[in-house]
């Protein structure tokens, strides 16, 4: 079996086809969405703080728009990847729980159709919610979650 592992892709697309073709398996190891947005609004609000300034209140927009760039980047990814073969993750510093995805998805007036899966407690893999839309996006099968 071939693993192909990439290491914080941050939302980075271009892999190599011939790669990818080879590999059994991907695994990536978090960080999948780019945080460009998210950061600049964090690093922000820490040097205010450094500087005793009050922290910028970000507009529901703001928010929204830094959420979208990273959570479409990452959907694109997998999305990318899963063509090739199942992909497994697991949580970099960047990812949030589906409880924390849905609470901000909600706030933002997102619709999110996709749910992390765990196994042993450990987040192993994305796919869809509702079993209609497994086939749009198979990263992993359900056999291998015990289903």
């Amino acid at each position: 079996m071939k693993i192909l592992v990439i290491g914080n892709p941050h939302g980075h697309q271009k892999y190599k086809t011939s790669v990818l073709k080879k590999a059994d398996l991907v695994f990536i190891t978090g960080d999948i969405g780019k945080a460009d947005l998210i950061r600049k609004q964090a690093f922000i609000n820490i040097e205010r703080k450094k500087k005793g300034l009050l922290e910028i209140k970000y507009t529901l927009k703001q928010r929204k728009r830094a959420f979208m760039q990273v959570y479409n980047s990452s959907i694109k990814l997998m999305k990318n990847l899963s063509r090739f073969a199942p992909v497994y993750t697991i949580y970099g510093n960047a990812e949030s729980s589906n409880s924390e995805t849905r609470k901000m998805s909600k706030k933002i007036g997102l619709e999110i159709d996709l749910e992390f899966f765990y196994v042993d407690g450990e987040c192993v893999g994305i796919g869809a919610v509702n079993w209609g839309d497994r086939k749009k996006f198979p990263l992993i099968h359900d056999s291998e979650l015990g289903n």
